[in-house]
């Protein structure tokens, strides 16, 4: 490339930059690593993660499980699944402009601290013995299924799809739920909850099966609280 046409294209930029005045007042960034974690910004978060979750499918008013503080039955059994649920939290996207938050609420955590007495909430990973997953379940009233995907500054989502891992064992969850229900009735064994954590769009192949979908568009550190 000449030297004459990449100053003729740095002009351009440099031409508009001063056109609009950017080149007068230079920004100063002051401390960038300062830690600003604050009451406020913490509420403020919160306040953010939950006006911008979307309740997509609820079916037989699965949610809320709590009303009011206090548990919707005398007493409850919740499972978490998924990597995403706790291990392996998705808050927000990657690249240049990535912030580290001083600490992330995961929805397993999220669960624990505002279950009441007489609910106990278990995890369990999406990387377990089938087995193990199903006898759970069958031991739960609500199973919480958190699965997601996200994208960084320098690579977009390859498809629309959640991992192949997620909607195989999602799919092998309400398989196992309509057998148990078959047996004891339509209302009766354990609800399936669906929790996507999502930059965008994702096909849900499974949709009409569960009983609950809720979309989080990158919560950050307080969308375990929501």
């Amino acid at each position: 490339v000449k030297q004459s046409v990449i100053d003729e294209k740095v002009y351009r930029i440099l031409h508009s930059m001063i056109k609009v005045g950017l080149l007068k007042n230079v920004t100063k960034f002051g401390d960038i690593s300062k830690n600003v974690t604050s009451k406020a910004h913490n509420a403020l978060c919160r306040l953010l993660a939950t006006e911008s979750t979307i309740l997509v499918k609820n079916e037989n008013e699965t949610l809320p499980i709590y009303m009011r503080g206090e548990i919707t039955t005398a007493a409850t059994n919740i499972t978490v699944v998924g990597l995403y649920g706790h291990e392996e939290v998705i808050s927000g996207g990657k690249g240049s402009g990535e912030v580290k938050p001083y600490y992330t609420i995961s929805p397993f955590q999220g669960l624990l601290n505002l279950a009441p007495n007489k609910t106990a909430v278990k995890y369990m990973s999406s990387t377990e013995k089938l087995s193990k997953i199903l006898a759970l379940a069958n031991w739960s009233d609500y199973v919480i299924f958190v699965t997601g995907t996200t994208s960084t500054e320098g690579a977009d989502r390859g498809s629309l799809s959640l991992p192949e891992r997620d909607n195989d064992l999602i799919g092998k969850l309400v398989a196992f739920q309509a057998r148990n229900r078959q047996f004891r009735g339509t209302n009766s064994g354990f609800r399936i909850v669906v929790t996507v954590i999502s930059p965008g769009p994702v096909l849900l192949p499974w949709a009409s099966k569960v009983d609950s979908i809720v979309m989080q568009l990158m919560p950050g550190q307080e969308g375990g609280n929501v």
